[in-house]
């Protein structure tokens, strides 16, 4: 008996019987319906912006704890990161660098990309399995 050949199409889904009949409807892929799990922009708008609360509550625990005035923090806060000019200049300038490797891990995750940086694609993901001291520079 002669083995079926198989063309540059169909490389690798094995034999026609065995494959699985087209779908009769229009289905998404999963990668479209995972990237659609925060369905409703409001909901997703109001959790994060909950969380920002929750996190503000802790800290103005903690901050209590210290023997301060929680209010008075976020007000030192807010003046030193947006009170002048040169303090909303100054918070731009420390935050760019964030900004841009944010942006640099981001466009390439939305892709389906995996970044790594240079110096892990060295001796760096090896040392620990080796049980050797950690390289040095």
């Amino acid at each position: 008996m002669a083995l079926p050949r198989y063309d540059a199409r169909n490389r690798g889904t094995g034999p026609p019987e065995a494959r699985a009949p087209p779908p009769t409807h229009a289905t998404p892929s999963w990668r479209l319906t995972a990237r659609r799990l925060p369905t409703d922009s409001l909901e997703s708008f109001l959790l994060s912006l909950a969380a920002l609360a929750v996190a503000a509550i802790l800290f103005g625990g903690f901050v209590a704890l210290q023997g301060h005035d929680p209010l008075a923090v976020y007000q030192t806060l807010y003046l030193g990161g947006f009170g002048t000019r040169f303090s909303i200049e100054n918070t731009l300038t420390q935050a760019a660098p964030l900004l841009l490797t944010a942006l640099c891990t981001l466009i390439p995750a939305r892709v389906g990309l995996l970044v790594m940086p240079s110096s892990w694609a060295g001796s760096a993901p090896c040392w620990p399995a080796s049980r050797s001291p950690a390289p040095q520079p």
